[in-house]
């Protein structure tokens, strides 16, 4: 396929110059001309001919038209040349557009130079920050009646208000307004409108030294796509591919998505692989409210050595596919090494290591978590949304409960919650501000993204999707009414979502277990962690905890009721009790070697025999201080397990401490299991 050379990028009103005709802007009444149909001169010629302009005349006969930041506009002249079109060309064609323009008298000495050297080495940026800041599109009179002011977009994208009462384009007076040409406005203001940078050009084009990192991995990212649907095709060529004789391009960047997938093959066979989290956080967009904490090279620095131990990965992962995992059957060559060659490490190679995989995770890990939608942070009052100033520089986040960023990460004030959980806000926040056009930059020299956001607790919540394996017969709970057994479960014990897996064995000499994946499913995923420890928790659910409204066909109750209550209580019910043993598992490169992927050939990690009394939801502590040898932070598909067994039988054989108690249950009921990171 043969592509042409026309672009289109983060400049999306840019490109219209070449595109709109001339005269034709009907958008409004207001946005026409006296002038438009007597003037005999363009913008070009007007400007040109001031005795009070040379300078600004001068800057756009250099400035070039970029399409994108990288792809100045041109023609093929007949010669087979480039003729590049500069903004005195585009001034003296057939686009209505509006410009604000400056005098020499403000345009002089070290400013003009500073301009002049931009135009003619960095044209794109100096499009950006003076030209495209001072141009907008279709005739924009400084002067209309039934509104005092409003905002417009500029060719840099940026918006500027036009305030018709004081006679200012962006704070900037107005000196001479309203001067007709044959295509658009001239209008002279003050001075030069300042330019602000929004997040990412900031990030991007600020160029400094400290923010080296942050820039790498940000702009590394950046991808330019092929619109067909967009672009003019010509005619095949010998081979009968389509070539377009006017492609249109756009640029983005995959960090503003919130996840991105990029399998290594067709199929997507290696798809399972890694989770690429993104900032979900459109930073470019001009009219958004962020907040984005940057860190310093010094504090990404800290931030890879404080992780590092952390991602810990070995070279091979089975994929854990529950059908293939229990037959025994291998999958593929499970081999981490050039998984994912599009996506590449911080120094442009793919994942050829261990530690190359480390080092693309760490990466993402310390970026992904630092940006902040102003408008979805709690609100104060109901239906009162924050403003950039009562938020961030008068400090209100401090009042918040918690904050929320962009990939959905609650981050608690330590000051305000009731568990003591999070951290100080004001230290998440420290840093230098940076007012953008979008938000505010903070530039943090410590990384002070909290501990249990970037190393939650795995909260698994033991429902059918959630189990790994089984030989039991599993039947999930679903039943109960938080409105009519509210006392009852107030008194009891509340599950976290109001439903729970029960599992009994399949025959008379059956001792059932149940082996669920360690993988979060609150919050998005959380993984297992090397270098960390965990207190294995595993909320229990007693053998007759169903709905009041009924009675309980699994136990026996005394049929008097509590004389004080009415109701039931501890004292009526005869309690069926569990001796269960509880097994941590993972895999090890040996094993998978083996080409053996049954659950039984994982490694045993800790295990233990643990009695239950079956009173009411109870929260147990199976481990403690349990380190993982192996890291699977951000691997889909492939964890860690823990095996549940019953130690009863349906018989009445029991090894419990109260083995001649009749109570006692094959039956077990599980809530959830909680892997909570000491610090």
């Amino acid at each position: 396929m043969k592509i042409g050379r026309k672009y289109i990028g983060i400049l999306i009103m840019g490109t219209a110059l070449t595109a709109v005709p001339s005269c034709t802007d009907t958008w409004n009444e207001h946005y026409a001309s006296e002038d438009a149909n007597t003037a005999k001169e363009t913008l070009w010629e007007t400007i040109e001919s001031r005795d009070d302009m040379h300078n600004f005349t001068e800057l756009l006969k250099i400035a070039k038209f970029y399409r994108d930041e990288n792809h100045p506009a041109y023609t093929i002249n007949q010669d087979g040349e480039k003729e590049y079109y500069t903004y005195a060309k585009l001034l003296d064609g057939n686009n209505a557009v509006t410009l604000w323009a400056v005098t020499d008298d403000v345009l002089c000495g070290e400013e003009y130079e500073k301009w002049k050297e931009m135009a003619e080495n960095d044209g794109y940026n100096f499009q950006q920050q003076f030209i495209g800041n001072h141009m907008a599109l279709a005739r924009r009179p400084m002067t209309f009646t039934g509104i005092s002011s409003e905002k417009i977009r500029l060719v840099n994208n940026k918006l500027a208000e036009l305030n018709y009462a004081e006679s200012t384009f962006s704070d900037v007076k107005v000196k001479e307004a309203n001067i007709g040409t044959r295509n658009g406005l001239l209008h002279i203001i003050e001075k030069p409108s300042d330019f602000d940078y929004n997040i990412y050009e900031y990030i991007k084009f600020s160029n400094k030294d400290y923010l080296s990192k942050v820039r790498e991995y940000i702009v590394k990212r950046d991808t330019t796509y092929f619109l067909a649907s967009s672009s003019i095709e010509g005619l095949p060529d010998e081979n009968g591919n389509p070539t377009y004789v006017d492609s249109v391009y756009f640029m983005g960047n995959m960090n503003f998505g919130r996840f991105w997938y990029n399998p290594t093959d067709a199929d997507g066979t290696d798809a399972w692989m890694n989770s690429m989290k993104m900032l979900n956080a459109n930073i470019n967009v001009e009219d958004s409210a962020y907040i984005v904490v940057i860190p310093t090279d010094q504090a990404w620095n800290a931030a890879v050595s404080q992780l590092t131990p952390y991602y810990s990965y070995v070279n091979t992962y089975p994929r854990m596919d529950k059908v293939k995992q229990e037959t025994g059957k291998s999958t593929k060559n499970l081999n981490i090494f050039g998984a994912r060659k599009t996506y590449t490490t911080s120094d442009g190679s793919a994942y050829e290591t261990t530690d190359s995989l480390r080092d693309v995770n760490i990466t993402m890990d310390i970026v992904s978590p630092m940006a902040f939608n102003l408008n979805e942070q709690p609100q104060r009052e109901k239906g009162v949304k924050w403003t950039m100033e009562d938020f961030l520089l008068k400090g209100g986040y401090r009042d918040c409960e918690y904050l929320l960023n962009t990939l959905g990460d609650t981050i608690f004030n330590i000051a305000k919650d009731a568990q003591h959980r999070g951290c100080d806000l004001s230290v998440l926040f420290s840093g230098v501000q940076q007012k953008m056009s979008n938000g505010y930059v903070i530039e943090a020299s410590t990384w002070n993204v909290p501990f249990d956001v970037w190393n939650r607790a795995i909260d698994v919540e033991c429902y059918y999707n959630d189990y790994y394996k089984s030989s039991a017969t599993l039947y999930a709970v679903n039943t109960l009414n938080n409105t009519t057994a509210k006392d009852w479960i107030d008194k009891y014990g509340r599950l976290s979502q109001q439903n729970y897996m029960r599992c009994y064995g399949t025959g008379t000499s059956t001792r059932p277990d149940i082996v669920f994946a360690l993988q979060g499913s609150k919050q998005g995923s959380a993984y297992v962690m090397s270098g960390n420890k965990y207190n294995v928790k595993v909320v229990m659910v007693p053998r007759w905890y169903e709905d009041s409204r009924e009675t309980p066909i699994f136990y026996k109750v005394n049929t008097e009721t509590n004389p004080e209550t009415g109701k039931l209580d501890t004292l009526s019910i005869e309690y069926q009790h569990n001796l269960l043993t509880f097994t941590l598992n993972y895999w090890t490169e040996e094993q998978i070697a083996k080409n053996d992927y049954k659950y039984s050939s994982q490694q045993k990690l800790e295990k233990k025999d643990v009695y239950w009394n079956g009173e009411k939801v109870d929260t147990i502590t199976v481990f403690e201080n349990i380190e993982f040898p192996v890291s699977y932070k951000n691997l889909l598909n492939t964890y860690p397990t823990l095996r549940i067994q019953s130690q009863a039988y349906s018989k009445g054989k029991c090894t419990c401490p109260k083995s001649n108690d009749p109570h006692h249950s094959t039956y077990f009921n599980i809530d959830r299991i909680i892997l909570e990171p000491v610090k």
